[in-house]
């Protein structure tokens, strides 16, 4: 005993509304990582011209920038049924560890560590 179509498009659209609302919820995170990242940069030009000292401050929100770019470029290819190359998925892996690892880094820099 099978499952009816009306009851197969009420799971359908259920299922579909679920997702929409996670993919909603990690877009509105995108924006405001988004724009804090912005403010971040600009906020650091401006630093560039006043005499305080330049030091790199850890912002969750840049930090998290690039997994969420991550889960909702996955999420748009399985919605729109792109598949990608492996090659493609390590290559963004790649880049997204180098990002966190200069990260890092540049929040370990100071002036009496000439070399980090």
């Amino acid at each position: 005993m099978g499952l009816d179509i009306p009851q197969i498009l009420r799971i359908q659209l259920l299922n579909r509304a679920r997702s929409l609302d996670f993919y909603g919820k990690i877009c509105a995170f995108f924006s405001l990582s988004l724009c804090m990242t912005v403010f971040n940069g600009l906020y650091g030009i401006y630093l560039l011209n006043t005499e305080e000292e330049l030091k790199l401050r850890l912002d969750l929100f840049t930090y998290a920038l690039p997994f969420i770019c991550f889960v909702m470029d996955i999420g748009i290819k399985r919605a729109f049924l792109i598949s990608a190359k492996f090659i493609f998925f390590l290559l963004k892996l790649v880049l997204i560890v180098y990002y966190l690892i200069v990260y890092v880094i540049d929040l370990q820099h100071t002036e009496e560590r000439l070399y980090f």
